[in-house]
């Protein structure tokens, strides 16, 4: 899967922000027999829910509360596949020298996946599906690029594996 987005939180008190998000999904299953299903995109939106418990120079810890919705299709010939799931998580965040040039994280997420999948055309069926894996442990680093910009590496393992690259500009 390959999701290009944007997050939006404001600040609503020194200890808790919220926000939304929207972006574009792309999602390759070529372990599917339908060929709609194994090339399809869409888009996703979501709710971010931030509390910031302990927050200063040397340590912080956020946890996170999100809602996220995605829609999905793909087509070939005369088939449509078109799959629709819903994402909650919960996520703890400790950072170490969160106000430093170079910072680093350590993370774990817990999250809950439900959804369905419709194929119409040759084939007509109505399948849902819950996630696999439920928890992911991330670890990463932050590079203050200036006073407002920061580029943060991060890996992941287990519901979510793999390296993401966050572009991070506050105003």
């Amino acid at each position: 899967m390959t999701q290009v987005g944007i997050n939006w939180y404001e600040s609503f008190s020194p200890f808790f922000h919220a926000g939304l998000e929207f972006g574009y999904t792309e999602m390759n299953q070529t372990n599917t027999n339908l060929a709609s299903a194994q090339f399809t995109s869409g888009q996703y939106a979501g709710l971010l829910f931030r509390l910031l418990p302990i927050a200063n120079s040397l340590m912080s810890f956020n946890i996170n509360l999100n809602f996220r919705y995605n829609n999905i299709k793909g087509s070939r010939f005369d088939q449509e596949s078109r799959l629709s799931w819903s994402e909650s998580s919960l996520s703890g965040e400790l950072y170490f020298l969160k106000k430093a040039k170079i910072s680093l994280f350590l993370a774990s997420d817990y999250w809950v996946i439900n959804g369905n999948q419709k194929d119409t055309g040759n084939i007509n069926q109505n399948r849902s599906f819950k996630g696999a894996k439920n928890q992911t442990f991330r670890m990463g680093t932050i590079i203050k690029v200036n006073p407002n910009g920061e580029i943060r590496v991060e890996y992941s393992n287990g519901l979510v594996e793999g390296i993401k690259i966050h572009f991070t500009r506050t105003f």
